[in-house]
């Protein structure tokens, strides 16, 4: 009895430890970190295409390269082409997720914020490609649960009816409050449930030209009963340009009102783009086609304070000097108004000996940090020894010393071979396919039975700053709460006051989807992978394989394509 006694003691005391462990554990999961903040942002930006962090081995080697080369801020595409790279109860998982890896941003933000005294905390932005909701020439079908199936009544059109752009695209209209609504809530789920340093708003506009889109029945409809209009507004009509302008104003503005509400440490960051002839003032950017390219004025955004950051893709080939680059650049410094300018610099069109400079002139002229796109392809030849240039230079802690008077030339580091590193996994999936069959010998994807995992159930929704009617006399960009507008249907559920605390809510098991149907396609050689056929184009069959890589190979040598069950 007394051993029996002894041996419940130390039980219980086992017990009890074990409690305390878990309790501190959760804390430490559910503490928000403090902000972090950094002379200038040396950005990456991820694309969700690729399988940058679509398994738990490519997210961590993307973390660790990150702090080998001296970046101090990521930019990862969490929600794209309708898919969500995290657990969310509005839309669909993305179908490229590993099974085994529950939720791909919950891991980065874990990995980013783990600080030491070799590691350095690293900001991390998570991007939403916010209208875009799928891209046909990349799956012959949306995925079940898209967006496109659910609310087809959504898609945007262009004035001649069409709802596909010319890359086989199609997009959100921004003129519908139900479609302001679901991006609102869409970005808040990640603040929310998320210890993110901010968000990034891309394609935060117009698809294509701008002006030729919109035409979606109930925006129409809308504008004309707003200004007591009939038919069909022509694109360049002053009137309708500006209604559609407002309203994707409007819905940074009331994204940046949540926001400020919700969770005020988080920045919002909105990615825009730069084409054509830099303006030369900032009412000839309203005349401007980068302004009409996606109705976005970001110059008014930046300079009422709605945004934190400007993300200029600035997307140049070739060395800067004299170009629209140094032009764009300066424009943009000129008018930051409250905002940060962040330049977004195209590494993946061009060679090192054009980057370097592009950044060194944007550090130069005075941008706020420096994102460099993108991950999977970083530059047009070695990635390695690219990044361990940039990490002696524009990365650099001696590099903040050049003259603002002149732009000395620039003189590479000399690397001996001895520092060159073996290209990750991540390096190598990036590379363009171009194969023989003869040479094909992918591994099948391994099945993986769904495992359950924990989701917060849907407690009280973030309380939305209501969508309402902007005139043109009305004053704009004003972050404050408006005025709830009147709807019709069924009766909208009462809003809650958020409050600082959230009280917490019990847990619920949530089964994972099964995986993708990959088809097997065989080869006349004799091979055979798992796959999906895209499309064939002049004798080319074009493939996705469930190792993450697209082929292109001849029409004549694939024998057959066996359609995959679930």
């Amino acid at each position: 009895m007394d051993l029996l006694r002894r041996m419940s003691g130390k039980y219980v005391s086992c017990l009890t430890f074990c409690l305390v462990v878990t309790s501190m554990s959760l804390s430490a999961q559910a503490q928000i970190n403090e902000p972090v903040e950094y002379d200038a942002v040396y950005g990456m930006w991820v694309e969700a295409r690729g399988r940058n962090f679509t398994i738990s081995e490519e997210s961590s080697a993307l973390i660790q390269t990150l702090r080998q080369y001296n970046f101090n801020t990521l930019f990862p595409q969490v929600y794209a082409d309708g898919a969500a790279f995290y657990r969310s109860r509005i839309v669909s998982r993305a179908e490229r997720i590993d099974m085994g890896y529950l939720d791909p941003l919950s891991d980065l933000v874990a990995q980013a914020h783990t600080a030491s005294a070799t590691e350095k905390h690293l900001m991390i932005h998570p991007v939403f490609s916010v209208f875009r909701v799928y891209e046909s020439w990349a799956e012959p079908m949306p995925p079940a649960g898209n967006i496109i199936h659910t609310h087809p009544d959504w898609i945007t059109e262009n004035y001649q009816g069409k709802k596909m752009t010319k890359d086989k695209t199609y997009y959100l209209d921004p003129g519908l409050p139900e479609v302001q609504d679901y991006i609102v809530r869409l970005v808040m789920e990640v603040v929310e449930n998320y210890d993110i340093d901010g968000v990034c708003l891309d394609e935060i506009g117009y698809p294509e030209s701008g002006r030729e889109w919109g035409y979606n029945p109930q925006a129409v409809e809308r504008f004309n009963r707003q200004f007591q209009r009939e038919g069909k507004p022509l694109p360049e009509d002053p009137q309708w340009c500006q209604w559609r302008q407002e309203q994707v104003t409007q819905l940074v503005q009331r994204l940046y009102s949540t926001l400020r509400s919700v969770k005020p440490g988080v920045d919002l960051t909105v990615a825009v783009n730069a084409s054509g002839d830099a303006p030369e003032s900032a009412e000839e950017f309203l005349s401007s086609g980068a302004f009409y390219r996606g109705l976005q004025n970001w110059v008014e955004w930046a300079e009422a304070g709605i945004v934190d950051n400007i993300c200029l893709k600035n997307f140049w080939r070739g060395q800067p000097r004299g170009t629209v680059f140094v032009s764009w650049t300066d424009f943009a410094l000129q008018n930051k108004g409250k905002a940060k300018i962040l330049m977004g610099i195209a590494g993946f069109l061009n060679f090192t000996d054009a980057i370097l400079p592009q950044m060194r002139i944007a550090s130069v002229h005075g941008a706020d940090g420096l994102v460099l796109f993108n991950y999977r392809n970083p530059t047009k030849e070695n990635s390695t020894v690219f990044f361990q240039t940039v990490k002696a230079t524009a990365f650099s802690d001696s590099y903040a010393g050049i003259p603002t008077s002149g732009i000395p030339p620039y003189e590479p580091p000399t690397i001996s071979l001895e520092q060159y590193t073996t290209p990750t996994l991540v390096e190598l999936l990036s590379v363009s396919v171009e194969t023989s069959p003869t040479v094909l010998a992918p591994t099948p994807a391994p099945s993986v039975s769904p495992l359950p995992f924990e989701v917060v159930p849907e407690a009280a929704e973030t309380p939305l700053i209501p969508l309402t009617e902007v005139l043109p006399t009305t004053p704009t960009m004003v972050a404050t709460p408006v005025a709830p507008a009147m709807v019709t249907g069924p009766t909208p559920e009462p809003e809650i006051t958020p409050s600082p605390t959230p009280t917490p809510t019990p847990v619920v098991t949530y089964e994972l989807p099964p995986p993708p149907a990959w088809d097997t396609i065989y080869l006349k050689n004799g091979n055979s992978f798992k796959g999906r056929v895209i499309e064939e184009i002049d004798g080319e069959t074009i493939i996705d394989t469930s190792s993450g890589l697209r082929l292109k190979i001849q029409s004549s040598l694939v024998d057959k394509v066996v359609k995959g069950t679930k």
